[in-house]
């Protein structure tokens, strides 16, 4: 079976009922949310792999019964997302495949999840998380393990693979679970630029954003927690699939500026899910939450054969868009923060588009069309962050102890270096290396410097070294001599 979506942990588990097939007919259809509008659609509907787009439904539906499972579970989680690829993995998107939820990314797809990674940033100043609270009341899928095609498409997949290529797709709709959905994207702003100086942040981000969807209200949050928890705003976006439709609107979940140690918004959550939870159980506004597709196949003596014989062989091209989803990612988090580039993640972010659609759209089978991307193509984005490095010693000559610092990838939020913070020497991290400063050697990328500071948090004086691209070394002046205490790498200037 060829699955396009990945199956989650269910956390809770309420009584299911019995599994129970039956004939077509109206069973055989469930609806879809796109945006405000609600499709009906069908199982053994066709879908081509490459695009999303939905196709013809080519099975027979006269011959095959739907298998309905009533499953009655919820899952209630929180994830720190660390960028675009894995919120699409989260959202349950064509991950497997890759193709369906780039092409619809890409070509303003309406569905809920394409919509939220549209809207979702990242940069290396913002925590994202995802929240989601989902129902699903039940499942039904095609019960026969080779549903038969039409007596018409039989003949045409003979006659002209090709074109029953283009009305049939690669493979059909073989499960649906049907339920309601609730999202909300959680956004922790970074609000004063501190030296970093705290621990595990990541896990304390988390923490903060399970407090909001109400899923650690009684955990103990420590001072040092706290204090990171204070020094960042978080705001939220709601979204819902099914259920009540106005329900992030009626119990107010799209917010900003909020702090996690102050904000009651846990208990409005909590209410938004058991009105989900009461609009589901009832049955009301049941909609497809995830889709399980399958290549069509037909029999043979030895085993099930994929048609991937009869026509052309998508799956090289699933590989390369793959490759491009990964490119475009990489550069969507360099140019989130990185506004001295915009003219070349413009032309960048325009180039990939154009490279998904060669290798997407299905007439174009020439190889040239649709090739791996080339990390050449966009060396001005993905090296912006490689600035260079610095290394302090403590006598002169370049001797005694010593301490050095790579700048390469700032502008990814893993990143050691990043700019426009201050760093304290003082930190056990460093050594620590206060106040031991005599030589340096700087290789630092034009357009940037080095700002050393004679206290900590960029207090006293202090002494700038501008980069040019080439390695310089020196002696700090006397009046600094064995005085460092802080830095902070700061951009000057723009040459794109």
């Amino acid at each position: 079976m060829f699955q396009l979506f990945v199956a989650k942990l269910v956390l809770v588990l309420l009584p299911a009922g019995i599994a129970i097939a039956t004939p077509g007919g109206d069973n055989l259809y469930f609806v879809e949310q796109l945006g405000q509008t609600e499709v009906k659609r069908q199982l053994g509907e066709g879908h081509d792999f490459l695009t999303g787009g939905r196709k013809e439904s080519c099975i027979d539906s006269a011959q095959i019964s739907a298998w309905i499972d009533e499953k009655n579970q919820v899952e209630d989680t929180v994830d720190v997302i660390r960028n675009q690829e894995e919120l699409a993995d989260k959202l349950e998107i064509d991950i497997n495949a890759k193709a369906s939820g780039i092409a619809k990314i890409f070509s303003g797809g309406v569905s809920i999840g394409t919509t939220i990674i549209r809207e979702t940033g990242f940069n290396n100043q913002t925590f994202v998380g995802l929240a989601r609270y989902k129902w699903t009341k039940s499942g039904k899928e095609v019960y026969e393990s080779l549903p038969p095609l039409t007596a018409e498409m039989e003949s045409l997949l003979t006659e002209d693979p090709a074109e029953f290529r283009r009305r049939c797709g690669d493979g059909f709709t073989r499960r649906v679970e049907q339920g309601a959905d609730l999202y909300l994207v959680i956004e922790a702003k970074e609000q004063r630029q501190t030296s970093r100086s705290y621990k595990n942040i990541d896990s304390t981000i988390s923490l903060g954003f399970s407090k909001l969807f109400g899923l650690t209200a009684s955990t103990n949050v420590s001072d040092e927690q706290k204090r990171v928890l204070d020094n960042y705003s978080f705001s939220t976006k709601c979204y819902s699939v099914g259920g009540d439709p106005d329900v992030c609107a009626k119990h107010n979940l799209s917010l900003s500026g909020m702090s996690v140690l102050e904000s009651d918004f846990a208990q409005q959550v909590k209410q938004a899910k058991m009105a989900m939870a009461d609009s589901a159980k009832r049955g009301e506004f049941l909609v497809a939450l995830s889709q399980v597709k399958e290549a069509y196949s037909k029999p043979t003596r030895r085993a099930k054969e994929k048609y991937w014989d009869v026509f052309y062989d998508y799956r090289p091209r699933l590989v390369k868009l793959q490759n491009w989803l990964a490119k475009e990612g990489e550069v969507r988090e360099i140019c989130a923060s990185n506004d001295y580039i915009i003219s070349l993640c413009q032309s960048g972010r325009r180039a990939i588009a154009s490279h998904l659609e060669s290798c997407a759209v299905q007439d174009f089978w020439q190889d040239d069309e649709c090739r791996y991307p080339n990390s050449d193509d966009f060396a001005g984005i993905l090296t912006s962050g490689d600035l260079g490095f610095f290394e302090l010693f403590q006598h002169k000559g370049f001797q005694g102890r010593k301490l050095k610092f790579n700048l390469n990838g700032i502008f990814s939020r893993e990143a050691r270096m990043q700019p426009q913070v201050l760093y304290n020497l003082h930190d056990r991290a460093y050594g620590p290396f206060h106040d031991l400063m005599t030589s340096y050697q700087v290789r630092l990328k034009r357009g940037w410097k080095l700002v050393f500071f004679e206290h900590i948090n960029g207090t006293g004086k202090n002494l700038v070294i501008e980069g040019s691209g080439q390695l310089l070394k020196g002696h700090v002046p006397g009046w600094f001599n064995d005085r460092l205490s802080s830095f902070k790498i700061i951009r000057t200037e723009s040459f794109y």
